[in-house]
């Protein structure tokens, strides 16, 4: 782990936000309209944490029909955002890590549209330092783009940093650019494969790591 920490980044799917619900039921209804079958729940877990236009080609959709089929999508998603709440603790630390003076940012798989979409709706996360989506870059995580494009309009270094996700794509990510990585257990649904750097059950503890430094 880094030595000094000036940066703290943080994923909003599983991470800051509970919003998977709100994810996978707006995604069910769309397949099932397209398609006129049903998905479980459990079967469309493995894609939470894709970039959209990625889960919509893993599951089968034309090249030539995604952007519409992308819109749909998210104007279910828009629809079912009441479900959408931050993981207890999660607001409280982002005003605890800003008060004690380190810069705070979310890297997201969220396209700019999406990403538009949560800051208008949520006004702890539109007031962060730095806000950086899939569209911002040419190749979203699991690349280490997203994550040195944060750092780069930070001023910090990747040894300075740290990232918070909940997926092994946010991991790979992290390591690619020299970022620390801390499992957002919290919401983290699938574990194959993660090997973080701080393993973390609730929000504060992040806070009390960083503190204790």
């Amino acid at each position: 782990m880094p030595q000094l920490i000036r940066a703290v980044l943080f994923d909003i799917d599983g991470t800051l936000l509970n919003t998977e619900e709100t994810a996978i039921s707006s995604l069910q209804r769309l397949l099932g309209e397209l398609r006129q079958q049903e998905y479980t729940y459990d079967e469309l877990i493995p894609y939470f944490g894709y970039t959209s236009l990625d889960t919509l080609r893993a599951l089968g959709i034309p090249e030539e029909q995604l952007e519409e089929v992308l819109h749909r999508w998210e104007e279910y998603y828009r629809q079912a955002a009441s479900h959408t709440r931050f993981f207890p603790g999660a607001e409280e630390l982002l005003q605890e890590l800003r008060k004690r003076g380190f810069l705070v940012g979310v890297v997201t798989s969220k396209n700019r549209v999406e990403l538009e979409f949560e800051l208008a709706r949520w006004p702890q996360i539109a007031s962060l330092d730095v806000h950086v989506s899939a569209d911002d870059v040419e190749r979203p995580k699991p690349a280490p783009d997203p994550l040195l494009l944060a750092l780069r309009k930070l001023g910090v270094a990747p040894a300075a940093a740290i990232y918070v996700g909940d997926t092994l794509y946010d991991q790979e990510a992290a390591r690619a650019a020299g970022v620390a990585f801390a499992l957002a257990g919290w919401g983290a649904r699938v574990l194959t494969g993660l090997t973080p750097d701080l393993w973390l059950s609730h929000p504060q503890e992040l806070l009390h790591y960083l503190v204790a430094r």
